[in-house]
């Protein structure tokens, strides 16, 4: 089995696999996928679509034998925290300061937008 976690917090990109099957009197195999939300590739050895959480895989063979699996689809964390840094002008009228944000958390790489100006980048 192999998972793909969700890209965001709150999203429901992830996916999970079963990679392969093995034992039993053999195909065709089946998969009846549970847990969460009813994914899209129910039925097939991929689902996609899923939230965060916990998944249960019947998978059964051409006998009717089955097995479960479990695989656990987790979410980055989440941006919890973030520091402000300044530099003031050196005199009034004169563009000389400095702003910069230090982030962590999250998923890296951040993306910044400062406003006014439109600045994408940490430090401006």
């Amino acid at each position: 089995m192999a998972a793909v976690s969700i890209t965001c917090n709150s999203l429901c990109n992830g996916s999970a696999m079963v990679i392969s099957v093995s034992g039993g009197c053999g195909g065709p195999y089946t998969f009846d996928w549970q847990g969460g939300l009813t994914p899209s590739g129910e039925g097939t050895d991929s689902i996609f679509n899923l939230c965060a959480g916990n998944y249960t895989v019947r998978v059964t063979d051409g006998c009717g034998s089955f097995c479960f699996c479990n695989i656990n689809v987790s979410e980055p964390s989440v941006l919890f925290d973030y520091e402000l840094f300044n530099t003031p002008a050196s005199c009034n009228g004169v563009c000389d300061g400095a702003a910069a944000v230090d982030a962590t958390g999250g998923t890296f790489p951040y993306s910044y937008l400062w406003t006014p100006g439109g600045y994408t980048n940490d430090t401006v």
